[in-house]
């Protein structure tokens, strides 16, 4: 095993992280994949945007209780950052997360001490920043595991091996949500309490509180003397108690809409500068915040594209984590495309970028978009359900951006949604709404998504996405695009058809799969604009009856 060393100190009055003796500010990215595809380090948001950007970690999160997709998850996390080192010449480090909460105790502990017996006998074990045990867990089995692990790790039999900070992860800068109880009480060997919060503005007027803007002051008035990482952030996690607009359908939950990817990257800016950076440099305390981790620049397994907000790339998945579903041939750099958050990151973290992305140019609606039938708008916005249309209506939606990047624009939409049934967790797969009931965490998802320009579907059966052609349910009227100045505005025309020409269980529009009936039901329109170095993302929503 290599020499690099990791330590935390407070001798200079405040919390420091050090890695080789040096302070280690973390400027992390997260996502879970490498259970899902064990190449995920070779693509490019990992292997290239990654490791030029800036960022100095990676947070995995370990989602399954299967020792074998755990070690997988291990090996991928650490061969990833094996031997790199970021462009300020820090060596590249892995948050290595621990599940517990996927399998009962005993299985949770038991998986877990060979996993870890199995990592500390890899040669880049030294990558390792700190063992993150467990992710917002609750129930007092799982908090039992927890410190059973944690204790594990403080035992010998590792620490001679190697010695590494132990966190776990909770919502809130305290062990329970309401109230400042002292999180040591609960985990006595806790080296570092981790914290996923967020922040992000819809407008001037909507802005989600209670989260990152929330922290000092949080810490200020807990007994908490452990140090913190900000181990989630991103712009609005939901609707945020009403401030981050939405619109309720019918019966069903509130849609929420959706901030446009171009102003989404003054949120992530927001959230560093305003929040992450200011309390770091906030050094007064015994106690302080040690970095950020961005969530979403990798595919987190219980968020879809349809929350496109919360991106920093667009991805080309085939599974039920995502829609719309965009072929490997329409994507640039391998397989994904990086929106302005991204960037925006970078020349935060003193990385190195080539080009630019697209710009939406969002006028007076912060979606980005705009959805108009007869001359009027039927999208659901701040003030406005939505106004119902008929099938066979001639239906225009238009989107405005900047080309600062190289290579010319080309623009897909994607209609994503279609029946949305009864509450239920049976059904929650088909929504583009708020799932509530339904498993928690999850934000909302559609197993169709119809890809507009080129005339095709794409739809999930058995977890396999399958396509058909010509489309099935809709009708392409006219696709143009025209230029004024800097600004380039395309305008999709198209109409939904009276009955769709398939039929496919468990696909989303269908005829007959027991959740509704064709149309009756929320649409959700995406565009994702391209250039030859990126993307931008803009959406909206419309009622059909």
């Amino acid at each position: 095993m290599s020499t690099t060393t990791v330590s935390l100190s407070n001798s200079k009055g405040y919390w420091q992280l050090l890695v080789n003796g040096n302070d280690f500010y973390v400027k992390g990215i997260a996502g879970d994949y490498f259970a899902v595809n064990a190449n995920e380090g070779s693509l490019p948001y990992l292997s290239n945007y990654f490791i030029n950007s800036g960022a100095n970690a990676i947070r995995v999160y370990n989602v399954s209780g299967n020792l074998t997709v755990m070690k997988q998850v291990a090996d991928e996390a650490l061969a990833l950052v094996d031997g790199q080192t970021s462009p300020n010449g820090e060596p590249l480090m892995v948050i290595m997360g621990l599940a517990v909460k996927y399998v009962d105790k005993a299985t949770a502990i038991s998986n877990n001490k060979a996993l870890i017996n199995y990592i500390i006998g890899k040669s880049n074990a030294d990558r390792i920043l700190c063992w993150a045990i467990g992710n917002e867990v609750y129930d007092q089995d799982h908090v039992d595991a927890i410190n059973t692990i944690a204790s594990f790790i403080k035992s010998t039999k590792v620490t001679n091996k190697l010695v590494r900070p132990i966190m776990t992860v909770s919502n809130y800068l305290n062990t329970d949500p309401h109230t400042n109880s002292d999180p040591t009480k609960k985990f006595p060997d806790i080296d570092i309490w981790g914290v996923n919060s967020y922040y992000g503005k819809y407008d001037s007027g909507h802005a989600l509180t209670g989260y990152l803007d929330q922290l000092g002051t949080q810490a200020s008035n807990s007994k908490m003397s452990l140090p913190w990482i900000v181990t989630e952030f991103g712009s609005y996690n939901g609707s945020g108690g009403g401030l981050i607009p939405g619109q309720t359908y019918g019966t069903q939950p509130e849609y929420v809409l959706q901030l446009n990817s171009t102003d989404n990257a003054q949120n992530y800016a927001d959230c560093w500068n305003n929040y992450i950076a200011k309390y770091e440099a906030a050094k007064s305390q015994p106690y302080g915040n040690l970095g950020g981790v961005v969530l979403d620049w990798m595919p987190p397994h219980n968020s879809g594209i349809v929350y496109a907000f919360f991106k920093c790339f667009t991805y080309n998945r085939g599974d039920n984590f995502l829609s719309p579903y965009i072929p490997t041939a329409q994507m640039s750099a391998g397989g994904s495309n990086r929106l302005e958050s991204v960037d925006t990151m970078t020349n935060l973290w003193g990385g190195t970028i080539t080009g630019a992305c697209p710009s939406i140019v969002a006028g007076s609606e912060p979606q980005g978009l705009s959805i108009e039938a007869n001359g009027s708008s039927i999208m659901m916005t701040e003030s406005s359900a939505g106004t119902a249309v008929s099938t066979g209506t001639s239906i225009t939606a238009e989107v405005t951006v900047t080309n600062p990047g190289s290579g010319n624009l080309s623009f897909l939409w994607f209609l994503i949604g279609g029946n949305q049934g009864v509450p239920g967790a049976s059904d929650f797969w088909k929504r583009i709404i708020w799932a509530t009931p339904g498993p928690s965490g999850f934000f909302g998802y559609s197993k169709t998504s119809v890809e507009l320009e080129s005339k095709m579907s794409y739809y999930l059966s058995d977890g396999v996405t399958q396509k058909t052609t010509p489309n099935p349910f809709v009708d392409i009227v006219s696709n143009k695009s025209s230029t004024s100045g800097s600004n380039t505005t395309n305008t999709m025309v198209f109409q939904l058809k009276s009955q769709p020409s398939l039929n496919v269980p468990g696909a989303n529009p269908s005829i007959s799969n027991g959740t509704g009936s064709w149309p009756n039901a929320l649409y959700q329109l995406v565009v994702i604009v391209k250039n030859d170095d990126g993307a931008a993302v803009a959406t909206g929503a419309f009622p059909v009856q």
